[in-house]
């Protein structure tokens, strides 16, 4: 792994738990730190272990030195993370549209499906069933058991 690689995890992990000038100064710390290393960007990583082990750490200490408001600023973080990325490109706009047509789409034909599906129902009901329950109740009448 290389510093872009290694980088490109840690923000990946940390997006959407903690707000975003938190995540840069993170992000900007282990830059400087991989700038100021006399070590490989191998050598490096391997000393610092697991980018997503660190980024639970820091997510974790972000939301302990919030203590009882940590969920607020979690949602706040999970919350910017999704305008940014539904903002980010005309595609991902067009994208949501089309999902959303598409589901509309999918509930339309759901809808239209169980309509369907309660016409033949009552049609069952109305030409088998119920001449049969009423052959049932009109035999009982003769035989006088009602």
């Amino acid at each position: 792994m290389n510093q872009a690689e290694f980088l490109a995890v840690l923000r990946e992990s940390l997006e959407g738990n903690i707000p975003q000038a938190e995540l840069e100064e993170n992000i900007i710390y282990y830059r400087e730190y991989f700038e100021s290393s006399d070590c490989s960007d191998t050598e490096l990583c391997e000393q610092l272990g697991n980018p997503r082990l660190i980024a639970k750490s820091i997510i974790e200490a972000y939301l302990a030195s919030k203590g009882a408001e940590a969920e607020q600023y979690t949602g706040k973080a999970r919350s910017e993370y999704s305008r940014r990325h539904s903002a980010a490109s005309g595609e991902s706009g067009q994208n949501s549209v089309v999902g959303h047509v598409l589901h509309m789409l999918l509930q339309g034909i759901i809808g239209i499906g169980l309509l369907v599906g309660l016409i033949l129902f009552l049609r069952v009901a109305l030409v088998i069933i119920i001449p049969i329950a009423f052959v049932i109740l009109i035999w009982k009448l003769i035989r006088g058991t009602l």
